[in-house]
């Protein structure tokens, strides 16, 4: 029994619990980001947004809008990798382009020993605790964690989580169709202004979104609501060494056009700028807008 207790131990501290246990409950798929060749038309890219899996113990379970398919003898290996190393070496695309700026990440290989969706082999790579992402034939589908429990669903209280790919789809086909930019920020108020949309709640301005009227894409967010979670679970209110907390990556500050406040990012993320309320971010002060500007590689696809 005793022995038993230990190993149970040993177990729980492990590597492969732990991924499990990172893995363990429901996740979205919220964008995908189509890189180099792939079999699957534009449609069945499309047709990925909306579903979702769920990792229970050893069983993950795929649903769709036609069902759903599971898996029951899943096992897990993790691993840490460079994320520089493992986005441009097995993808041609940097980190920061898929809005990763931590240079480390969690890569959790997952096999089946049965027939079913998963397939024999497959890698999830854990963004963050709430973001996670896998390769499906050549497009990179990225998932959010969903909330568990009624209460969860009912209270509203998942944050909305905004990456580089979302900017391509929560905008509508056209800038005068406002179907798409309403589901992504349900629970929200749009309206158009002159040259950009105003997204509202409870009477205060928490995005400001600009259209690139050739595309009808989103071309820039300003992001004024502390609820959202940007890259590396950034949120408004947050001090510099709170966002940029990793040794050996350049930060660029610079004075705003709006004085007492200052614009950082990273040079190789310049498209995502932090606005703080201070002329010296590093000596305090505290996040209060971020903008982001649409990589145009990434969204024009």
């Amino acid at each position: 029994m005793q022995r038993s207790i230990w190993f149970l131990i040993l177990f729980l501290c492990s590597p492969f619990a732990m991924a499990a246990l990172d893995l363990q409950g429901t996740w979205k798929a919220t964008s995908y980001q189509i890189i180099g060749y792939t079999p699957l038309s534009d449609a069945e890219a499309k047709a990925w947004v909306g579903n979702t899996v769920r990792f229970a113990n050893q069983v993950s379970t795929l649903r769709t809008a036609r069902g759903a398919q599971s898996c029951r003898s899943v096992s897990y290996q993790p691993r840490v990798e460079d994320a520089e190393g493992y986005f441009l070496i097995g993808y041609g695309v940097k980190p920061q382009q898929l809005g990763i700026t931590q240079s480390q990440i969690t890569v959790i290989s997952t096999s089946c020993r049965q027939n079913s969706w998963m397939g024999p082999y497959r890698e999830f790579v854990q963004i963050s605790e709430q973001q996670m992402l896998t390769d499906w034939e050549g497009v990179l589908v990225f998932f959010n964690k969903q909330p568990e429990g009624i209460g969860a669903l009912a209270s509203g209280s998942q944050p909305l989580i905004l990456s580089p790919q979302s900017l391509g789809s929560i905008t509508p086909e056209t800038p005068y169709q406002y179907q798409t930019l309403a589901q992504a920020f349900s629970g929200y108020q749009i309206s158009a202004k002159r040259g950009y949309m105003e997204v509202m709640r409870k009477g205060d301005t928490k995005f400001k979104v600009y259209p690139n009227l050739h595309t009808g894409k989103v071309a820039k967010i300003l992001i004024f609501d502390d609820t959202v979670t940007a890259p590396g679970g950034v949120k408004l209110g947050m001090s510099y060494p709170q966002i940029f907390n990793q040794d050996g990556q350049i930060v660029d500050c610079e004075k705003s056009f709006w004085r007492g406040k200052s614009t950082c990012y990273y040079p190789s993320m310049r498209m995502i700028e932090y606005i703080f309320n201070t002329s010296r971010p590093t000596r305090g002060g505290k996040l209060t807008e971020i903008h982001w500007t649409a990589d145009i590689t990434l969204v024009s696809q």
